[in-house]
């Protein structure tokens, strides 16, 4: 059987390309994939102690232009599949959305990240650039009293991808000074997200599992209420970032002002 050949134009290719990146928004804006199975939502409906996630899909463009088969062969797309949110479960409801920054977060605190960016604030109006390149996190759950206690340990390694702040880069205390920065800001983003699960009653991070497995006998007491014990546990969050020097300018143009 002869195939029938398609001339496409390189433009076309990398426009497809393009588009296909940007559809990809979890994966490229964020630095992870959720990685999320149907069997994975099933078990998580079924789960005492965790609450499912879903990959949120939608079209961007033309609905019925994009149905043709033509549209995709086009530099330009009447319409494309966007991924970029999540959805949060409950059993079997979606009961709320995570962003794009909450799906970093998410990601980062059941160790699914492989890499990101972020803008970090150095003064009020000024912001470094750090880019993520390596990065861990540690979960433990225990029941103290009654009360859930979670500990968070995030290792991070990184370098400078920018800056706009006064300090000299070619002190060894300006990238101790960044570093702290650069914790305070996941420190900061990682609670934020936790505290908006813990208003849903929706432990979505695989706590209670954690805990099932390593203090089954009293989590069995308190399994078919363990939504509320997620909503008022105890979250501790240690992180520690150590950022390498980078390619950039030794010295921002900022300091060179006269």
């Amino acid at each position: 059987m002869k195939m029938e050949k398609e001339n496409i134009s390189l433009s076309q290719l990398l426009t497809q390309l393009i588009n296909f990146l940007i559809g990809s928004a979890i994966v490229v804006g964020v630095g992870g994939d959720p990685n999320v199975r149907l069997n994975d939502v099933i078990q998580n409906i079924t789960s005492p102690g965790k609450r499912g996630v879903m990959v949120i899909l939608t079209i961007k463009g033309d609905i019925e232009k994009g149905a043709s088969v033509d549209n995709m062969k086009k530099a330009s797309p009447d319409a494309i599949v966007v991924v970029d949110y999540l959805a949060i479960l409950k059993n079997d409801e979606l009961i709320d959305f995570l962003s794009l920054v909450n799906t970093r977060n998410y990601l980062w605190i059941t160790n699914k990240i492989d890499r990101t960016s972020l803008s970090v604030d150095c003064t009020k109006d000024k912001y470094l650039g750090v880019r993520i390149v390596n990065t861990m996190t540690k979960s433990k759950g225990k029941l103290v009293k009654g009360r859930a206690i979670i500990n968070l340990k995030v290792r991070a390694e990184g370098y400078l991808d920018g800056s706009q702040c006064k300090q000299d880069l070619t002190q060894v205390n300006t990238f101790r000074e960044f570093g702290k920065l650069t914790e305070k800001k996941i420190k900061r983003n990682l609670e934020e997200t936790i505290r908006m699960l813990q208003k849903d009653e929706a432990d979505i991070f695989g706590i209670g599992e954690l805990i099932n497995r390593q203090d089954h006998k009293n989590f069995k007491r308190i399994e078919k209420n363990w939504d509320q014990y997620f909503k008022d546990a105890i979250v501790n969050v240690d992180v520690n970032v150590k950022l390498r020097r980078s390619g950039i300018r030794t010295k921002s143009l900022l300091t060179e002002k006269k």
